[in-house]
C-alpha cells in the first residue's frame, strides 16, 4: 500500500467534527430517556464497594491457596 492510499483510508475512518462540550465522543443528545444523575454519594458508594470487594477478593486469597482444590471449592460455593 502506499502513503495514499494510507491517508485516504485514516481521513475516511476520522470524521472532523466539532467536540462538545460534554467531551470528545459523548454525544450531547442522549434522547428522551437518558439522564446523567450521578451524585457524589453514588459515586463514594461505588468506590466503598470497590474497595471491600478488592479487600475481599484478596484477603481470601491466601487461606484459599492453603486450602487446597477442595477448599477452593468449598471457599467459593459457600
Amino acid at each position: 500500500m502506499s502513503e495514499r492510499s494510507i491517508e485516504k483510508d485514516i481521513s475516511a475512518v476520522i470524521q472532523n467534527q466539532p467536540l462538545s462540550e460534554d467531551g470528545p465522543g459523548i454525544a450531547s443528545d442522549l434522547g428522551p430517556g437518558l439522564r446523567r444523575q450521578l451524585k457524589n454519594r453514588h459515586i463514594a458508594m461505588i468506590t466503598i464497594g470497590g474497595v471491600i470487594g478488592t479487600g475481599l477478593f484478596l484477603g481470601t486469597a491466601g487461606p484459599l491457596r492453603n486450602g487446597g482444590p477442595v477448599g477452593l471449592a468449598l471457599g467459593y460455593i459457600v
